[in-house]
């Protein structure tokens, strides 16, 4: 099946007249001083945090755009950050090797984890035990207690940069994805791999998924995959350009892909029983700055989307509705 979706813009009747949906470009968020790589919402929505290759977090009020606070301790390039829905904390990784834990109501950087031996790539939290994972350039996943701050385990199979990372609540409790071209369902207790999914032509960008989803997302260059959360194929989608980058599913089932070509695209996802279609929700924005896009997400209330690539700001758009030419 080849990405070339049927145009189901959302439409809506007023007054007689049908619209259509479209992201208009809002605000642009300046601050950085080198590019965006990672970007975060934290649980309530009240605010979000952005990581940078300017060695810096930024924390933004998310109603009036403004930065809160910034963040300082990193060296080097900021690849990942992920909030901790259960405490105030604000974890980070990337260039200098170590994993940073931050208390975002005093700004301050409460401990640092180190083991990696090359860049973090990634990080995620169990969504209920006290424990979190991350992946690296070192080609290995760590498992780290969140109480005593030490490290559990590590996790060797990916043969080349592990880049993506999902916790479940069941087995498999733990899904990585590399440059290898592999995803690895893991049983992170005895620090076995359960099952080893190939086929990929392309190494693996992105995940993306939906707690207590029964699928994940994965995202290579050239396609998208939509995997049972056993591993099971339901889906394939194709991209003859090759140029995805970057991918994220919304709590409302709306899924945003940023491409390598400046633009991005959005579709509704629908469900019936393990079946998936994908109906494209919007115009695509052909042109965003004239840069690729490497981070992109959508808010919880499916009306805002975040975007950043290559430049040292954040940009916003929000849905809006014009009327369809007769």
């Amino acid at each position: 099946e080849i990405l070339k979706m049927k145009k189901m813009y959302l439409k809506k009747k007023s007054n007689g007249k049908k619209r259509e949906k479209f992201w208009i470009k809002k605000k642009v968020l300046l601050g950085h001083k080198d590019k965006v790589n990672c970007f975060d919402f934290q649980n309530k929505g009240n605010f979000f945090g952005t990581g940078s290759s300017d060695s810096t977090i930024r924390i933004w009020n998310s109603q009036n755009h403004k930065t809160i606070s910034i963040l300082k301790g990193h060296f080097g390039e900021i690849k990942c950050i992920s909030f901790n829905k259960k405490h105030p904390f604000l974890f980070s990784g990337g260039d200098d090797l170590s994993v940073r834990c931050w208390d975002i109501e005093y700004n301050k950087n409460l401990r640092k984890y180190n083991g990696h031996f090359s860049p973090i790539t990634d990080l995620v939290f169990h969504p209920t035990l006290d424990i979190f994972f991350s992946c690296s350039q070192d080609k290995s996943v760590r498992i780290w207690d969140f109480r005593t701050h030490k490290e559990i385990r590590i996790l060797n199979f990916h043969s080349k940069t592990v880049t993506s990372l999902i916790a479940n609540n069941e087995s498999p409790h733990l899904i990585s994805g590399g440059l290898d071209k592999k995803i690895v369902l893991w049983d992170f207790i005895s620090g076995k791999p359960l099952k080893c999914l190939k086929g990929q032509k392309y190494g693996i960008k992105q995940f993306s998924n939906i707690l207590n989803e029964f699928f994940f997302i994965s995202l290579t260059a050239d396609s998208l995959f939509f995997f049972r959360k056993d591993g099971f194929l339901l889906k394939k989608i194709k991209n003859p350009k090759k140029n995805n980058n970057c991918c994220y599913l919304s709590t409302k089932k709306e899924l945003a892909l940023g491409n390598s070509l400046n633009g991005f695209e959005t579709f509704s996802l629908k469900k019936e029983k393990e079946k998936i279609k994908l109906f494209q929700s919007s115009n695509t924005v052909s042109k965003f700055n004239e840069y690729p896009i490497s981070v992109i997400k959508i808010d919880k209330s499916n009306q805002k989307l975040y975007a950043a690539g290559d430049r040292p700001f954040l940009t916003i758009f929000k849905k809006k509705w014009k009327p369809i030419a007769q």
